[in-house]
C-alpha cells in the first residue's frame, strides 16, 4: 500500500491515497483547499482528534496550547475548528448489556461545521457515511469499519442527491447500494430511536392501512400496565409513512380518518360510563338524588377518557408542528397546477383533524371534572361538620375529610399513571380545588341563614379541617395554587374563628380590609347572621361607598360560571421528534405491530386489481376508453349495519361523491365528523344545525351534583340518530 507524506502533526492521522484494510474510523477527504483531484485519508486511531488550521506566526506555546491532529490550511479554518470523540456507551437490551462505541462530532469555539449540510452548535453523533463541512472549503465523509450496521444502510443524504428514477444504484464513495424510487425523496426530518439506536419506523402497504389502525386501536386496555401513550405513538408512525410513501389524498384521508376514530370511541366510552350511574324518576316526576359511584366504580369508567385525552394531546401537537415539515418535500413532485389545490386540501384536513382532536381533549376534561366533582360533592359538608380534634386536643383527620382527600389522591394517580401533559394535570387541578372552594363557601353562607350557626368554636373547627387540607395539599407541591383558589373561602372561615371580643371592637373598614377576598354583599352577610337575634354593632355598618353593594343578595353566592379557562399546552410534550423515547414498552408495542403486520395476508392492491380484470377482458390498460385507476378513489367499507342500525353514529350512510377539494372517501370522513358535530365550522355544515354538540357547553363543566348527565346523552343520541334519518332520506 502506498502512504503519502502526511500533513498532519500527530502520530493519530495518516493519509493515504487509497482504500486501506484498517479497522479504524477514518475520514475521507472530498474536497480541499487546493486542487488536487485524489482521495485523501485521515486515520482515527485514537480517541479525540482536533481538526485546525496552523498560523503562520505562532510561536512555540501557541502551538503547544493550540496543538491539532489534522492540519486544514483554509483561510476560514479556526485555529482549533472541531473536535472527534470516540466514547464507549453501555446499553441495556432484553438479551443483556451491550458495548458500543460512539463517534462525536462537536463545533469548537463556534466554527462553522455541517452534518449532511446542517450547520450544528452542539455535540452530535456520527453516522458511518455523513457529510462532514468544515468552513466553506473543506468536505469529509465519515466512515467506520468497526460498525455493524455502516454499511447495510445508505445515508440519508443520498435519496436528496440521486435522480428521482426507478433503479439501483451505489455510492462511488461509500459503495452503499440504495434503490431510488421516483417520488420518494424523504426529508431528513428528526426520528425517534430505541436504546440501541434503531429509527423507529412503521412499514406496510396502503391497503392494510385500516387493519392497522384497526389493530392499534385493539391493543389498547386501559386497566392494564401497558404503554399508555402507544396509541399515539403509533398513529404517529403510521402517518410519517402515509406523508413518506402514499400520495396526499390518502395522506388526509388518514388524518381525518384517525380524528374520527378516536372522536367515536370517546363517545362510546362516555355511553358506557353514564350506563353506570343510572337515573330513576319519582312519581312526582321530579329527578331523585343519584346514587354517586364509588371511587373503585368510577375510576375504571374514568380511564379511556383520560388515556384518549392524553393521547389526543401528542396527537394535536404532532399534527400542528410537526406535519407541516413532512409536506414541503412533496412539492418538487407536483406541478403547479396541482401544487396548490393539494397542499390547500391537505392544510384544510389537518385543520378538520385538529379541531376534532381539541374538542376531545376539552370534552373528555369536562367529563373527568363532571363526575369528579360529583363524587366529591356529597362528602364536602364533612369539612364543615367534622370534628378535627380528639379528646386531649389532638388533631386527627376525620373520615368526611378523608373522603375530599381519596378524590382528590384518586385522581392525581389517574392522570399520573396515563401520561396526561403536566400542564393538562395542573389545570384539572385547579378546576377541582375552584369546586372546593365554590362549592363549601355556598353552603357556608346558605346555613348561617339558620340561627346560631355562626359562632367562634364552629370557626376554629372547619379552620382546623381546612388547614390538614391544605397540609396535604402543600406536601404534594399544590399549596400554592390551592391557596390561590381558596381564598374566598379561607378568608370566611378566618372570620368565624376570629374571637368574639376582637370582631365586636372591630370596624367595617378594618374587616373590609382584613377580609378583602369577600365581597360587600358576603361580609355583610356573614357579620348579621353572626349577630341573629341581636342588633348589630354600629362600627359593622356598611360605609356610604359599599352600602349599595352591601344589600345586594344576589352576590352572596359564588356563581361557578368564573372556573378558570382550559389552556391548551404548547410545549413539554412527552412524544417529540428528536427527543429520546425512554420507555421500551412504546418499542415492544411498535415490534408487535409490525410482526402483526407481517402476519396480514396479501391484500392485492386496486391497480393490481384492475389490471387482471381488464386482462381477463382482453382490455388493453393503455386503451384511451379505460379510465386510470390510479385516478380512482374507493369509498370506506359500508358497516353490514349501516342500513339497520340507525342509533350509531359511527357509521354514516355511505354516499359517492363527485371530486372536489377532498375525494368521495375524504369527504364520507368529514361528513362523519359533522354529524357528530365536534366542530361548526367545516364546509357545508349548515344543514346539520339540528345535532347538540358533543362537548359540553364550557359554563356548564362544574355542574351542581343532581344534573341529568345520562338524560342530556340520551337526548344527544336521539338527535344524532334523527339526524342520521335525515340525511339518508336526502342522500
Amino acid at each position: 500500500m502506498e502512504k503519502e507524506e502526511t500533513e498532519s502533526s500527530d502520530d493519530n492521522t495518516t493519509q493515504y491515497s487509497i482504500h486501506p484494510p484498517f479497522d479504524f474510523p477514518y475520514f475521507l477527504l472530498l474536497q480541499g483547499y487546493s486542487h488536487r483531484q485524489d482521495f485523501v485519508i485521515y486515520l482515527m486511531s485514537g480517541t479525540t482528534t482536533i481538526f485546525g488550521c496552523c498560523r503562520e506566526h505562532c510561536n512555540g506555546e501557541d502551538e503547544e496550547r493550540l496543538k491539532v491532529d489534522i492540519l486544514l490550511f483554509a483561510p476560514d479554518v479556526l485555529p482549533q475548528h472541531c473536535c472527534i470523540r470516540r466514547i464507549d456507551s453501555n446499553t441495556q437490551t432484553s438479551s443483556g448489556k451491550h458495548k458500543k462505541t460512539l463517534t462525536m462530532l462537536k463545533p469548537l469555539h463556534g466554527a462553522p461545521v455541517t452534518r449532511n449540510g446542517y450547520f450544528l452548535n452542539e455535540e452530535v453523533e456520527l453516522n458511518p457515511g455523513d457529510l462532514i463541512g468544515l468552513g466553506k472549503h473543506y468536505l469529509f465523509m465519515f466512515k467506520d469499519p468497526t460498525s455493524v450496521s455502516g454499511s447495510s444502510h445508505a445515508p440519508l443524504w443520498i435519496t436528496r442527491l440521486c435522480p428521482s428514477s426507478d433503479s439501483k444504484s451505489s455510492c462511488l464513495s461509500c459503495g452503499s447500494s440504495v434503490t431510488i424510487k421516483k417520488f420518494q425523496r424523504k426529508p431528513l426530518a428528526p426520528s425517534w430511536r430505541d436504546l440501541e439506536g434503531t429509527e423507529a419506523s412503521l412499514s406496510y402497504e396502503l391497503e392494510q392501512e385500516e387493519r392497522v389502525l384497526q389493530e392499534i386501536l385493539d391493543m389498547v386496555d386501559p386497566s392494564e400496565n401497558g404503554p399508555k401513550l402507544a396509541p399515539a405513538f403509533l398513529m404517529i408512525l403510521c402517518i410519517q409513512r402515509s406523508a413518506f410513501t402514499f400520495e396526499l389524498t390518502h395522506f388526509r384521508q388518514l388524518l381525518l380518518r384517525i380524528a374520527s376514530q378516536i372522536q367515536l370511541i370517546t363517545w362510546e366510552k362516555t355511553k358506557k360510563l353514564a350506563a353506570i350511574q343510572p337515573e330513576s324518576n319519582s312519581s312526582d316526576g321530579q329527578p331523585e338524588q343519584l346514587r354517586l359511584l364509588s371511587m373503585e366504580e368510577l375510576i375504571p369508567g374514568l380511564q379511556p377518557l383520560v388515556l384518549w385525552m392524553a393521547n389526543s394531546i401528542e396527537l394535536l401537537h404532532f399534527i400542528q408542528h410537526e406535519v407541516p415539515q413532512l409536506l414541503p418535500w412533496r412539492q418538487d413532485n407536483l406541478d403547479e397546477d396541482l401544487l396548490e389545490s393539494e397542499m390547500s386540501s391537505t392544510r384544510t384536513a389537518c385543520e378538520e383533524a385538529m379541531t376534532v382532536l381539541e374538542e376531545v381533549i376539552m370534552f373528555t376534561f369536562q367529563q373527568s371534572v363532571f363526575y369528579l366533582t360529583k363524587s366529591m360533592y356529597s362528602a364536602l359538608t364533612g369539612l364543615l361538620d367534622g370534628n378535627p380534634f380528639t379528646e386531649n386536643g389532638q388533631l386527627r383527620v376525620p373520615d368526611s375529610l378523608n373522603d375530599i382527600l381519596e378524590v382528590l389522591k384518586e385522581a392525581l394517580k389517574l392522570l399520573t399513571a396515563f401520561q396526561v401533559h403536566p400542564d393538562i394535570s395542573l389545570q384539572l387541578c385547579a378546576y377541582l380545588f375552584f369546586f372546593i372552594n365554590a362549592s363549601l363557601f355556598n353552603i357556608l353562607m346558605e346555613r348561617g341563614s339558620v340561627a346560631g350557626f355562626y359562632q367562634w368554636s364552629r370557626g376554629v373547627q372547619i379552620r382546623a379541617n381546612l388547614d390538614l387540607l391544605m397540609d396535604w395539599v402543600q406536601n404534594i407541591g399544590l399549596g400554592d395554587l390551592a391557596s390561590e383558589f381558596f381564598q374566598k373561602l379561607s378568608a370566611a372561615v378566618n372570620l368565624l374563628a376570629t374571637p368574639k371580643e376582637t370582631l365586636l371592637q372591630a370596624s367595617w373598614a378594618s374587616l373590609r380590609t382584613e377580609f378583602a377576598a369577600l365581597k360587600p354583599a358576603q361580609l355583610h352577610h356573614m357579620l348579621r347572621e353572626y349577630s341573629a337575634g341581636r342588633p348589630c354593632p354600629s362600627g359593622w355598618s356598611p360605609s356610604a361607598e359599599d352600602g349599595e353593594h352591601a344589600v345586594r343578595t344576589a352576590d352572596i353566592l359564588e356563581s361557578f360560571d368564573n372556573h378558570p379557562p382550559l389552556i391548551l399546552p404548547s410545549s413539554t410534550f412527552h412524544l417529540e421528534l428528536g427527543k429520546p423515547i425512554m420507555e421500551p414498552a412504546l418499542f415492544e408495542q411498535l415490534s408487535y405491530l409490525q410482526d402483526f403486520i407481517g402476519r396480514l395476508p396479501h391484500i392485492k392492491s386496486r391497480t393490481e386489481t384492475y389490471a387482471e380484470e381488464q386482462v381477463s377482458k382482453g382490455t388493453s390498460l393503455d386503451s384511451p376508453s379505460v379510465t386510470s385507476p390510479a385516478h380512482q378513489v374507493a369509498s370506506p367499507r359500508p358497516s353490514p349495519e349501516a342500513d339497520s342500525d340507525l342509533s350509531s353514529p359511527a357509521e354514516p350512510s355511505q354516499a359517492q361523491g363527485s371530486h372536489g377539494d377532498l375525494t368521495s372517501c375524504e369527504a364520507v370522513l368529514a361528513q362523519k365528523l359533522k354529524r357528530m358535530q365536534l366542530q361548526n365550522t367545516l364546509p357545508g355544515a349548515a344543514h346539520t344545525s339540528y345535532h347538540k354538540s358533543l362537548a359540553l357547553d364550557p359554563s356548564c363543566l362544574l355542574t351542581p351534583p343532581n344534573t341529568p348527565q345520562g338524560m342530556e346523552l340520551a337526548e344527544l343520541e336521539a338527535d344524532l340518530r334523527e339526524g342520521i334519518r335525515q340525511l339518508k332520506k336526502g342522500n
